[in-house]
């Protein structure tokens, strides 16, 4: 969630809540927000395959959010950054240019990131959005996407 101090902008990059694949209820969705007259712009999601006797799937997730996707151990989990079009994507779709969003994990196949005989290639992997919080518009937002 962005924060700001009182009459300054808010400075740096932001996380939502996290989440995990397959956990399809709102309460469990990604969630970011930033203050008023500051609109989201997603920089990036966080994807996190956790070890196979961990035991994240489908099936557990719900049951263990605490221990599946809630945070990750970028010295334990397999920790990897997932990058999608904005323009064809359809978190960036619903979320850049608005001052709130809720949106839910994505499930991401992870062969070719992490080694399939210690991380399951089709987990319940956790992820995160990080975002800029950016004062302006819809319109505003786009402009500084295209340029990047």
């Amino acid at each position: 969630m962005c924060a700001s101090v009182a009459g300054q902008p808010p400075e740096g990059v932001y996380t939502s809540s996290s989440t995990c694949a397959q956990l399809n209820a709102p309460e469990y969705y990604m969630n970011a927000t930033c203050p008023a007259n500051y609109v989201i712009a997603i920089n990036k999601f966080n994807v996190a395959a956790k070890r196979i006797e961990v035991n994240c799937t489908a099936d557990t997730a719900e049951a263990q959010f605490e221990q599946c996707c809630s945070s990750y151990d970028a010295n334990v989990d397999c920790v990897f950054e997932y990058s999608f079009d904005p323009f064809v994507d359809t978190h960036s779709v619903l979320c850049n240019g608005k001052t709130s969003c809720q949106r839910p994990g994505q499930q991401v196949d992870t062969y070719l990131k992490c080694n399939q005989t210690v991380y399951d290639r089709f987990s319940a992997n956790y992820m995160d959005m990080e975002i800029f919080c950016i004062e302006g518009n819809l319109s505003f937002v786009l402009i500084i996407i295209l340029h990047v």
